[in-house]
């Protein structure tokens, strides 16, 4: 007496149990709303790591596996767009003085 208690395939291996245990227990539009926030990522005030993190803990749930040299550049290119962000916000803070603030006519007004 088959009762259904064979409902889902027979798990032979570990990717065989997570495909069965994500369709079984993750909604059908979480895939897609992981996607969007993937889409949507964006460094923002955030540091390399935490964005990196929050990058592979996103792939990791959409179940997309980078190799690792991609994964690689893409630290490397955000470190160094970083510390290009940090000389430039480093320079304008050195530089600050009125001199850029107020025209040359401004300064040379006859009140």
């Amino acid at each position: 007496m088959d009762i259904g208690l064979n409902k889902w395939p027979v798990v032979v291996s570990w990717y065989d149990l997570k495909e069965c245990m994500r369709s079984k227990f993750f909604p059908p539009h979480y895939k897609k709303e992981l996607l969007l926030k993937l889409q949507r990522l964006q460094q923002g005030p955030r540091s390399v790591d935490e964005y990196f993190k929050d990058l592979e803990t996103t792939l990791t749930k959409i179940n997309m596996d980078e190799n690792e040299e991609s994964k690689i550049k893409l630290v490397h290119l955000a470190i160094k767009v970083e510390s290009q962000l940090l000389k430039k916000t480093h320079f304008k803070i050195t530089h600050n003085d009125d001199f850029y603030k107020s025209s040359w006519k401004d300064k040379n007004q006859i009140s």
